[in-house]
């Protein structure tokens, strides 16, 4: 499975932030694909799949490389929402996860429809009270960090969101 998305501007004067709203939109719609072909009677994981994919590697872009300067730059009770919903997050992917392998239509459109509400608060707080702050805080050495990992960059081995299991649905 390939998570690459382009990383080309499109349309803000931030490629960073340009990048990362991209990755959500690629999320949604890959949520969006399963939950159609669920609807049709021919239940299709794989844009699913490919979604949740992006989505861990998008949490720890976040968690490993973007939140730790910005925490120090006066943003740390954001980040500490963002955190906590990132932990529903991972144990909702690991249920649809489960799900998909046990070929449990009924169930992964519940919980991906779920997810795909969750993502959307998500979003619009993250984008517009984080995101908007990175032209003016994040230094240059992790903006150029992000930007170089985005084309190829996996999520290392045996990662986990820092509020993995600590969450509730």
């Amino acid at each position: 499975m390939s998570s690459k998305l382009s990383v080309q501007g499109s349309g803000s004067q931030d490629p960073l932030y340009d990048a990362l709203t991209r990755e959500h939109r690629a999320i949604d719609e890959g949520l969006q694909a399963t939950l159609g072909s669920i609807e049709q009677g021919a239940p299709d994981y794989e844009p699913l799949r490919r979604a949740l994919e992006v989505l861990r590697r998008h949490l720890y872009i976040e968690e490993a490389m973007l939140f730790p300067p910005l925490q120090t730059g006066g943003m740390a009770a954001a980040i500490l929402v963002m955190l906590r919903e990132h932990g529903r997050f991972w144990n909702l992917m690991n249920e649809l996860d489960a799900e998909t392998t046990a070929k449990q239509a009924a169930e992964v459109g519940k919980n991906a429809k779920f997810l795909l509400e969750l993502l959307e608060r998500h979003n619009t707080k993250e984008e517009p009270v984080l995101y908007e702050q990175l032209a003016e805080q994040l230094p240059a050495a992790v903006r150029e960090e992000i930007m170089a990992f985005l084309p190829e960059g996996v999520t290392p081995d045996g990662w986990s969101c820092e509020r993995a299991g600590a969450e509730s649905r």
